[in-house]
């Protein structure tokens, strides 16, 4: 009785934890991110995929979004702040934003003309990216005073 009621159960717990892995929710995807915008922030020039006060781009789960910066902005050196959030608007105040790092957002292809994003989770995301020259790559920090 026992085995025969093992016999029966195990397929039906096999198949209900392992049909998650099978429903196509979560299969990877390449987009074209476009060109973005350029703004002035703090007296510096940078690059956005959206406005932030807009509506950001819908990032879903194991997608990739190549970006590439327009013509006239090319820079040899830049960091990528990206930041990631539950809704599509966040306003002034951020709303559910936080900074994006680890598996929702991996850089690839980082060039003078643009870069990839991956979100390497099955969660999705909204997605908000500014791109910030590094006007001087080459400087070194000062070591801490001696005082």
């Amino acid at each position: 009785m026992r085995r025969s009621f093992f016999l029966l159960i195990f397929p039906i717990f096999l198949f209900t934890f392992s049909a998650g892995c099978q429903t196509h929710d979560c299969d990877s995807s390449t987009s074209d991110g476009g060109t973005g915008a350029l703004r002035m922030i703090g007296g510096e020039l940078a690059w956005e995929n959206v406005s932030e006060l807009g509506n950001w781009q819908d990032f879903p789960g194991e997608a990739t979004i190549t970006y590439t910066f327009p013509a006239s902005f090319r820079p040899a050196n830049y960091d990528i702040f990206p930041y990631v959030s539950t809704g599509p608007q966040q306003g002034a105040n951020g709303g559910t934003s936080t900074s994006g790092g680890g598996q929702p957002v991996e850089y690839t292809n980082v060039s003078s003309t643009g870069f990839s994003i991956t979100n390497s989770t099955c969660a999705e995301y909204y997605l908000h990216v500014v791109v910030m020259v590094v006007q001087d790559a080459g400087a070194i920090a000062p070591d801490a005073s001696r005082d």
